[in-house]
């Protein structure tokens, strides 16, 4: 019997964060004013560094911050506000299975 995975709190705010994310560009998609796109960066930002702010419980919870902090690949890790930490994540995670 396959048991249902278990849901981290990185999955659960990684969720959060592509809704909210889809529901941008679907607003980007019409007339969208300066203020109201400035509004949804910063919601998608914030949800973005939530789920960085998550603790991860392995290799699928960082892929998920990597993917939000990245949004989607669009922006180089480099780019990130917060690219220190996504490297220093990773870091961890290879020195825990190359150990």
């Amino acid at each position: 019997m396959m048991m249902a995975p278990v849901e981290t709190p990185v999955a659960i705010l990684f969720r959060e964060w592509l809704t909210l994310k889809r529901k941008w560009d679907a607003a980007a998609a019409g007339n969208l004013s300066d203020e109201a796109n400035n509004a949804w960066c910063g919601l998608v930002f914030a949800a973005a560094d939530a789920v960085l702010d998550a603790p991860s419980t392995g290799p699928a919870d960082f892929l998920m911050k990597l993917f939000a902090q990245t949004f989607d690949g669009e922006h180089d890790i480099g780019d990130c506000p917060r690219g220190a930490e996504i490297w220093a994540e990773a870091r961890s995670l290879i020195n825990e299975v190359a150990a």
